[in-house]
This record gives structure tokens, sequence and C-alpha cells, in this order.
């Protein structure tokens, strides 16, 4: 029988293939009621705040209209407490306007609550090549 801790990484695991393949209704199983997910303001998405499954599933369909994920994510999981967990994850993408290719990286904190997902806050590694990318993607 998993550990707790082993628990909320099989958790977060299934979340993100859910989010990640285009199913994130398939995630409420993962979340709390009052999910949120915080994007950085210096992203030009029509929002930075993500309320529930729809608003993310919303952001990650306008964010497809930008990038193309050209590969498999690679996401290690680290859960230190029960309350609180960090994702490290990278990919290719592909800039669908220029073609333009980078590697995606970011650390995601997720804050956890009964077990569930309750927040995530994603921080960019190499913030300036993906902005300039994405803004000059979004401008042109």
């Amino acid at each position: 029988m998993p550990t707790y801790m082993e628990a909320i990484e099989t958790k977060i695991d299934l979340f993100y293939s859910c989010i990640m393949s285009g199913r994130a209704e398939e995630a409420k199983d993962y979340v709390t009621s009052n999910f949120v997910l915080e994007e950085a303001l210096e992203l030009p998405y029509s929002q930075s705040k993500y309320n529930g499954l729809t608003e993310v599933s919303n952001f990650f369909k306008e964010l497809n209209t930008l990038i193309e994920i050209m590969g498999t994510p690679e996401i290690k999981i680290s859960v230190p407490s029960a309350s609180l967990a960090f994702a490290v994850i990278s990919f290719p993408v592909k800039v669908r306007k220029t073609g333009v290719e980078f590697k995606f990286e970011a650390i995601e904190m997720l804050s956890i609550v009964d077990g569930r997902i309750a927040y995530v806050k994603p921080h960019y590694f190499r913030q300036k090549p993906f902005l300039d990318v994405i803004q000059n993607s979004v401008s042109t």
C-alpha cells in the first residue's frame, strides 16, 4: 500500500497527464473544488489567474494556439510535506506562428489540501527567451 506522500505524487502525475493531454475535466478527482492556477503576470495570456478546471482547460487551449508540444513532457515530482509539492517540467515546443523551437522548462509549486491539489504556481527557467518567443508570436 502506498504511503500518503506516494499517493499525492501519483495524483499529481495523473493531474499533469490529464492537463497536458487536453483532458482537464478528467483531473477533477485530483484537485479541490476551489482549485487555482496562477500564471506569471508578464505572460501575454488573456488572464493570469485561472479558477477551476474549466478556466484551466481554456488556458491550455489558448496556449495550444501559440505553441505545439513536440515531445513527451518530462515531469519530476517531489512531495516534501503533506501540504506542499514541486514539479519540475520540461519538454520541447515549437512556436506555431514562427516555427521557432525551444525547450520549455518550469518548476511548479503545488499546494495540497486534504490530499488534493488546491493551487499551482509556475516559475519559469530562462523566462526571457520564452517571453520573447511568445510575445513575438502574439504581436506579429
